[in-house]
């Protein structure tokens, strides 16, 4: 992640073969990514009318599966593109699309490059600092959710998550997609 945000930061190039939402997919997401979001349906709508789908890119030296930055959403492989344009795969490319919706909150009067920079400044931010400058962010709870699951003994029911699965899941604005992503599923 930190090399994609780099990239972003010096404004490198996006590829132009990026493949756009469907209609379907937008009228599916746009009403439960509003409400989750507290955001107007129209300017979701609009938003999403932006969304890319590209292979590779800043994915391509990550170990997830995608990396969404601006309205651009990235994958690893060509299997993984076409799973997220599938309807099997909708929490995930509705997850990645609440990365959009959290790109989007960034100031409009910004130019491009300085919304890039605000929000991957914050998702970078909140590795270190939770909610607020009181509470620790994803590097220190995933550690901790990390260090409780693999080596508390009194933990019965191992799963044996990896360290950077864990500073993932308790990352405060993963967390937020995941929460979107999980109630657009239940609406569909």
């Amino acid at each position: 992640m930190l090399i994609a945000s780099w990239d972003a930061i010096k404004g490198k190039a996006e590829r132009e073969d990026g493949q756009p939402l469907t209609r379907v997919q937008i009228d599916r997401m746009a009403p439960s990514l509003a409400s989750s979001f507290g955001m107007p349906e129209s300017e979701v709508r609009a938003h999403l009318s932006e969304v890319q789908l590209f292979l590779g890119g800043p994915a391509a030296n990550t170990p997830w599966n995608a990396v969404t930055i601006g309205h651009d959403i990235y994958v690893r492989s060509h299997d993984e593109l076409k799973a997220i344009e599938g309807w099997n795969y909708r929490r995930w490319l509705s997850h990645e699309c609440g990365h959009v919706m959290q790109y989007a909150r960034t100031p409009a009067e910004l130019s491009d490059t300085q919304r890039v920079r605000r929000y991957l400044g914050a998702y970078v931010g909140h590795l270190v600092v939770g909610a607020s400058c009181f509470s620790p962010g994803a590097v220190f709870t995933g550690l901790g959710a990390w260090l409780h699951e693999n080596y508390n003994p009194f933990n019965h029911n191992k799963t044996h998550i990896g360290l950077q699965e864990a500073m993932h899941d308790t990352h405060l604005m993963e967390s937020e997609a995941e929460r979107a992503a999980q109630a657009f599923v239940k609406t569909t």
